[in-house]
């Protein structure tokens, strides 16, 4: 993979969704959300490198880290700390972490205290390559041509898809 130092890279602001809808698709495990705003991390070319977005928390007043991440096959030491540091100190922020793939380390060394953790259980479905979050497979997102099926979203993900569970999270 392809080292970067955060401190050789530049900081940019995105703010729409067409800026950074199709980097998170291809590198976080949970593709694209809709969300506020963000800032990402680009190279001498302009090549977008590692991007954390933000939106309004849905049951806290602040707002959330709703992802970040690198490019696929590229490491950014101190890329979380870097946007980080653009976040606005006076406001108020939370954010996820997924007790399967990571251990919240990265937050305690930016300034986060640990809140709760939980054993939250969710799955998505998958077939080795793509990744598909279960709530995409609910009726009220299909195509039109399924819903005459009468599939239950067990059986349309089963369709060539199987389901992987998450275990837990913290908030940091």
């Amino acid at each position: 993979s392809k080292v970067h130092r955060a401190s050789m890279l530049s900081v940019i602001r995105i703010d729409k969704p067409s800026e950074y809808k199709s980097f998170f698709n291809a590198n976080h495990l949970d593709g694209f959300v809709q969300s506020s705003f963000g800032y990402g991390l680009v190279d001498s070319s302009g090549e977008l490198v590692c991007a954390m977005i933000f939106r309004q928390a849905m049951h806290d007043n602040c707002l959330e880290i709703s992802r970040f991440c690198t490019k696929s096959g590229h490491k950014v030491h101190g890329g979380f700390s870097k946007l980080m540091s653009e976040f606005p100190a006076n406001k108020p922020l939370i954010s996820y972490s997924s007790n399967r793939i990571s251990t919240g380390h990265t937050y305690s060394s930016c300034g986060f205290s640990p809140r709760e953790s939980s054993s939250y259980l969710s799955y998505y479905y998958t077939d080795g390559s793509v990744r598909l979050f279960r709530t995409k497979c609910q009726k009220r997102c299909l195509p039109p041509e399924y819903l005459s099926l009468g599939l239950t979203e067990r059986q349309y993900a089963e369709g060539g898809y199987f389901a992987e569970v998450l275990l837990g999270r913290k908030v940091p």
